[in-house]
């Protein structure tokens, strides 16, 4: 990793959010959080913040709607019970900072292939902060979204941090492509159906029937062998290679569907 994001431009003014109008473009600047302004409209509007510094700011009770913060640092700041509603954010720094009771879809998020590789420990932070905030919200798509995110830049981290831990990167993005972390249902039901599909091109012509290399027969031979159901209609010639085949693919099934069943019931419990 090679530090913290930073402002590039020095930045020297400073603006009070109480005295920002709506519609507006807010470019370098500290933005902070008096008592003064606290007591204002709360509702901030249709605002553009370009490479703006909330780090460390107390940020309490804000309805930020429809606004856009690029490039902005928000490094140890406290996000408390606010609302951002239709916001993005771009390329912008959370690291250390805190939230809790707040609406903000992970979703907001954008960032660039540069923060895989030298700040990915960054959003490691951010994304499990917010995972614990939609938890407590009950926000069950926020939340599966930033556990997501969250998994995907600890694979990173794995992968170009201090300690290089290639094998755990590798397992990380194995259970991501196939079960998309335990929430991809889809990725299963892919998978599943490669699986079977598979089994049925090697076993075509290997199975005891009169339609010797018929397609429908051996799709019908692979879904009853891969869901145990084992009707014994058809069955594989007795010779080395449809035995092994089958054989390969029974084991792979049984792992596979109790791996499935893990995943599900531990995402049920979770």
């Amino acid at each position: 990793m090679s530090g913290l994001p930073k402002i590039d431009v020095k930045i020297t003014d400073f603006i009070s959010v109480g005295n920002i109008k709506n519609n507006s473009k807010i470019e370098h600047h500290f933005i902070f959080f008096d008592k003064i302004s606290s007591e204002r409209n709360r509702q901030i509007k249709h605002v553009n913040f370009h490479e703006c510094i909330f780090s460390y700011e107390q940020i309490k009770h804000w309805d930020f709607q429809k606004c856009h913060f690029e490039n902005c640092l928000f490094n140890g700041s406290q996000i408390y019970s606010c609302e951002f509603h239709k916001c993005t954010f771009s390329e912008s720094s959370f690291y250390k900072a805190t939230i809790t009771s707040t609406y903000l879809n992970p979703r907001s998020f954008k960032y660039s292939r540069k923060w895989y590789i030298k700040w990915s420990n960054v959003n490691t932070w951010w994304f499990q902060a917010l995972y614990r905030n939609s938890k407590d919200m009950h926000q069950e798509k926020f939340a599966m979204h930033a556990d997501n995110k969250f998994r995907f830049y600890l694979r990173y981290q794995y992968l170009f941090g201090k300690e290089k831990r290639r094998l755990k990167f590798l397992k990380g993005l194995i259970y991501d492509i196939t079960l998309g972390n335990g929430y991809g249902i889809w990725n299963s039901l892919v998978l599943t159906v490669i699986f079977i599909l598979m089994f049925a091109f090697a076993i075509n012509g290997q199975i005891s029937t009169k339609n010797a290399g018929n397609v429908i027969e051996s799709l019908y031979f692979a879904i009853v062998s891969f869901t145990t159901v084992g009707y014994g209609d058809l069955s594989p010639v007795m010779n080395q290679v449809s035995l092994i085949i089958t054989m390969i693919f029974l084991l792979l099934s049984v792992i596979w569907c109790s791996i499935v069943t893990a995943i599900i019931v531990k995402r049920i419990i979770k």
